[in-house]
């Protein structure tokens, strides 16, 4: 995880932002979120982002694999976090 985003950052901008989503199943959640926090620490990369939504509810197909509904159920919890990693006023 930390050399893809070594490597993300090789073929970016310096200004552009890096966004890490732990999955909303929150698979991986503790690995993701060292790797990004451990990332952030050692190259000081003030544009690399973890977003964590947490646990949410949402309508899937299979018990993972989200609806057209849960897609909505996901947009609608994430947009405050982009929109604060942004910054911009939730709508």
């Amino acid at each position: 995880m930390i050399a893809a985003l070594n490597k993300l950052r090789e073929r970016s901008s310096a200004t552009t932002r890096i966004f890490v989503m732990v999955p909303v199943s929150g698979k991986a959640r503790a690995e993701i979120t060292d790797a990004v926090k451990t990332s952030i620490g050692n190259s000081k990369d003030p544009q690399i982002h973890l977003v964590d939504l947490g646990p949410i509810q949402f309508e899937t197909t299979d018990g993972q694999h989200p609806t057209a509904a849960g897609h909505k159920s996901i947009y609608h919890a994430a947009l405050p976090h982009f929109d604060r990693l942004l910054g911009k006023t939730s709508r």
